[in-house]
């Protein structure tokens, strides 16, 4: 496969054959489509796509992303990595969303070698040989670790993680990969893609994010990060993501301010929180997905309430979670009920919705 080709599905096709299609009526297999749909237009020069967003903060949607801030976007990452000509991509993030599509601009602007696969919990079972970058979500990586592919994770030469943060104790298992450079990413629709990364493993892991190329970064009086760049058309960008600012580029990441917990006059950052009930729940042996929630109550405002998924546990394995939480979480930290929820709601990149999901479920003690 050379950089003028690209692999889609283990079935390998021209560019330039791509090109000259009218991706209306291309007689490709539909499960390659949606890749080859976006390369036709995008080297025939199209200045405008419509995406769909995940829904995972609200109702999903479809908008409007420009070519020159995608291009904007792409280039920094290429040179904030040290992509190049004829190295190998890999895509296996769905390419009807802004995530897939990003990695198909990033391989034809920086001329790599890309081989795209369906997206699934493994996404180097159906390819022979490690790429050289590669984005995938943390569940990916989490699996492709459990089933026997650290080596090949390892041969691999740049991984960006995105679409969720990346639990504490997928962090420890990262800080032991050696040879490949693993980073985490921060962005949002608005930018398109990424505007900062943070490496995740080598000799002095980072506690924050580098934010890339043209971004400003500043903070209001919420301590919410607002950013600045051409993806924003020069207009500063307001979000809700608390965060500590470290210097002028530089910043760490503490958890959505629609998330904090204002429990008794205390507030609680959940995903700070719930990085630390990641590992209790590892060291504890429990292998359920969870998250941590605000629910009213009359006497503290709101109190931190633990939802996990799967069947309820047993009163011994109630009372064992109680003790350990106890000894490792504060007064006001600690859940004060612990909710089942026999599946957790999705989005369709496979983020967890929180609201649709506490709907769900039920109190168990």
């Amino acid at each position: 496969m050379t950089n003028e080709q690209i692999k889609v599905n283990g079935r390998l096709y021209s560019l330039k054959e791509i090109k000259a299609q009218d991706p209306e009526t291309a007689k490709w297999h539909e499960a390659d489509r949606p890749a080859l749909d976006f390369v036709c237009r995008w080297t025939n020069g199209q200045t405008e796509f419509r995406i769909n967003t995940s829904g995972s903060t609200g109702k999903p949607k479809t908008i409007a992303v420009y070519r020159d801030k995608m291009l904007h976007s792409a280039r920094q990452t290429v040179k904030a990595l040290g992509l190049s000509q004829n190295q190998r991509a890999l895509v296996c993030l769905n390419t009807a969303y802004v995530a897939g599509m990003m990695m198909l601009v990033r391989g034809l602007e920086a001329k790599m070698r890309m081989e795209v696969v369906e997206p699934g919990a493994l996404p180097f079972e159906n390819t022979d040989e490690a790429p050289d970058f590669v984005a995938m979500v943390p569940l990916q990586l989490k699996a492709l670790l459990e089933a026997g592919y650290r080596q090949m994770v390892e041969q691999a030469g740049c991984i960006i993680l995105g679409g969720a943060p990346v639990d504490t104790v997928l962090a420890k298992e990262i800080k032991t990969l050696k040879g490949v450079k693993v980073y985490a990413t921060y962005g949002m629709t608005e930018t398109v893609s990424h505007i900062a990364l943070k490496r995740l493993n080598g000799s002095v892991p980072e506690r924050a994010y580098s934010a890339l190329g043209d971004t400003e970064i500043a903070t209001d009086d919420r301590d919410c990060l607002r950013l600045r760049s051409f993806l924003t058309d020069g207009e500063w960008l307001q979000s809700n993501d608390i965060v500590r600012l470290h210097g002028d580029k530089s910043f760490e990441w503490l958890g959505r301010v629609d998330n904090v917990i204002n429990s008794g006059g205390v507030k609680l950052f959940v995903e700070t929180l719930e990085d630390r009930m990641a590992e209790l729940f590892a060291n504890l042996g429990i292998n359920r997905r969870f998250f941590l929630s605000g629910v009213s109550d009359e006497v503290l405002g709101q109190k931190c309430v633990l939802f996990y998924e799967g069947k309820a546990f047993s009163d011994a394995e109630i009372q064992r979670l109680k003790e350990a939480i106890e000894k490792n979480f504060g007064k006001y930290e600690r859940p004060k009920a612990f909710l089942a929820v026999m599946s957790f709601e999705e989005s369709p990149t496979g983020k967890v919705l929180r609201t649709p999901t506490k709907a769900k479920a039920y109190e168990v003690d």
